[in-house]
């Protein structure tokens, strides 16, 4: 009888892990995207952040132009949406991106936007490692908005935190962010695909540890796999994730551990 309960038990055990994994990565995937409910909540707020936009006339063109112009995938309307509403909100004077694009031109606008509004002068540090995307995006950004962002080519490169592989800038301007966002550089090389070495986005460590007071606000565009490194490297840090907008929101607070040697 106990070795009955004991297997049953073990079971359970086994049965309970399994469902447990399988939610978590219905909700973090929200995939199958056909049965996954979450999916179509996310395909509704992209509906609805599309509308907000084209409401704005002048952005909304503005987005198509740089669609039709630009190699890049780009992000969602929904990050679009988001990122201009921040910047109108919180009117920082530096901003941070990590990987640029159509995004970065979005938040330009919204600088420049808050410069003619309010009269409060912002600057966008965006960085790309790749050299095409770089021009590309450079030459097609409006010469409006250009007293409002400084593009910046930056090597990737690699390395181990805490026995994971981290990839970043080769060098960043630090200076007292009030807003970050990541979406780069790449998890992997060409090269790397073919043999599954994906790393993470790990700038934002070297970034919190030389910045003298945390930034408002620091998000992370659609990276899980990043998200749970960062947790192991910012222990004491919460990590928000909204599955709805695919953004992780990091609450760092100042004197908060970040773990980063390997």
């Amino acid at each position: 009888m106990s070795f009955f309960l004991s297997n049953k038990e073990r079971f359970y055990k086994i049965f309970d892990s399994k469902i447990k994994s399988l939610l978590i990565y219905f909700y973090y995937t929200q995939k199958p995207r056909l049965i996954n409910p979450l999916s179509y909540v996310i395909k509704l707020n992209e509906f609805f952040a599309f509308n907000y936009i084209k409401k704005k006339r002048y952005l909304y063109n503005l987005i198509l132009e740089l669609m039709k112009k630009s190699n890049s995938t780009g992000v969602s309307f929904s990050d679009y949406r988001e990122l201009y509403d921040i910047i109108k909100k919180k009117k920082p004077k530096n901003v941070l991106e990590l990987g640029s694009g159509i995004s970065s031109v979005i938040m330009a606008q919204a600088l420049k936007e808050n410069y003619l509004e309010s009269n409060i002068k912002g600057l966008l540090e965006t960085y790309e490692e790749d050299n095409f995307y770089f021009k590309q995006i450079k030459d097609i950004t409006p010469k409006d908005q250009k007293d409002f962002i400084n593009f910046n080519l930056s090597k990737r490169i690699t390395k181990k935190i805490l026995n994971m592989k981290a990839s970043m800038y080769k060098s960043i301007k630090i200076k007292e962010y009030e807003f970050i966002f990541i979406d780069g550089p790449t998890l992997w090389s060409k090269n790397e695909k073919k043999v599954g070495q994906k790393s993470f986005n790990a700038d934002i460590l070297r970034i919190l540890s030389q910045m003298k007071k945390p930034p408002d606000l620091i998000l992370l565009d659609k990276k899980i796999g990043t998200m749970w490194a960062l947790k192991k490297c910012l222990p004491d840090t919460n990590l928000d994730y909204n599955f709805i907008k695919g953004l992780v929101k990091i609450n760092y607070k100042a004197g908060q551990r970040i773990l980063q040697d390997a």
